[in-house]
């Protein structure tokens, strides 16, 4: 499935969550990129046990962690993966969002 009709990014979503707080917003990009890591670790363990529970959960995370933050491509395919048996296409789909949005919306990461 292509996701590529959402934004990555809807600023309105991320700014009333955030009270417009460019600080705030930074923490919280860290706090989700860090957590993301877990998060595919996650899903990819569910994918190898077929553990659809723990799928499902995971991606209910994703989901929800990546609405707040208003990356709304990322939510998109979670919130399909969440309705699915564990998938290597759509762990796939979500590990290449992830990291598309991790490049545009946390560039300074990469100058480390």
């Amino acid at each position: 499935m292509d996701y590529s009709d959402k934004p990555l990014l809807d600023r309105e979503i991320l700014n009333e969550n955030t009270m417009n707080s460019a600080p705030l917003q930074a923490e919280l990009f860290a706090l989700f990129f860090e957590q993301g890591d877990l998060y595919l670790a996650q899903l990819g363990a569910a994918l190898k046990e077929d553990d659809v529970q723990a799928w499902r959960m995971t991606a209910h995370g994703v989901k929800g962690a990546s609405r707040s933050l208003g990356f709304t491509r990322l939510a998109t395919a979670a919130m399909e993966a969440e309705r699915a048996h564990p998938d290597a296409g759509q762990l796939e789909r979500i590990r290449d969002i992830m990291a598309e949005t991790r490049g545009a919306v946390w560039p300074h990461e990469r100058a480390a």
